[in-house]
């Protein structure tokens, strides 16, 4: 990268970070999280072929043998915003496992974030607007989704609290 490069990327980063558009608590982070979808990836684990004695594989029915673990998880890889849906040619996609932050407008990439290092920001009035307005939104979706977590989280309380007396009940003959 040449020095006339660096000026202007450290000078973009100054005006990302002024705009408040770094990093996933930032207000395209914000944006993915609240009013966007997770991105799942479904993995799961083989039979450890180590833990089996092959040694009488030839004695056993062929129904006992090791097979592949259907136990499977599903994870969170990140978040995807679409705004086709809401009338806009926007996209924010955060994927968690890179910590890669991007977004498109109108096909073109107007910013691109991996890892805390900027790679490219191309600031024009006419998607941030867009994403100002997104982002007053999320700042209510936001709350409504604290509020809401914070009286799951009580109510889990209670119940733990509950199931602790009925063990000390049955336990002790309280």
């Amino acid at each position: 990268m040449n020095d006339k490069e660096k000026r202007i990327k450290a000078q973009r980063l100054i005006e990302a970070a002024s705009k408040n558009l770094l990093g996933a608590s930032g207000k395209l982070g914000s944006i993915c999280r609240y009013l966007g979808e997770a991105i799942k990836g479904v993995g799961g684990t083989l039979y450890d072929s180590y833990e089996y004695d092959f040694d009488t594989w030839g004695e056993e029915d062929p129904e006992d043998l090791p097979t592949a673990d259907i136990d499977t998880s599903v994870y969170s890889m990140g978040y995807l915003f679409d705004g086709l849906s809401r009338g806009m040619h926007l996209e924010i996609k955060y994927l968690s496992y890179e910590k890669k932050l991007t977004c498109h407008y109108k096909g073109y990439e107007v910013y691109q974030e991996v890892e805390g290092d900027l790679r490219a920001y191309a600031p024009f009035p006419e998607w941030e607007i867009l994403i100002d307005n997104l982002y007053k939104t999320t700042q209510t979706t936001a709350r409504a989704k604290k509020k809401q977590m914070a009286e799951e989280e009580k109510a889990k309380k209670m119940t733990h609290a509950v199931s602790f007396l009925q063990k000390l009940k049955d336990r002790w003959g309280l």
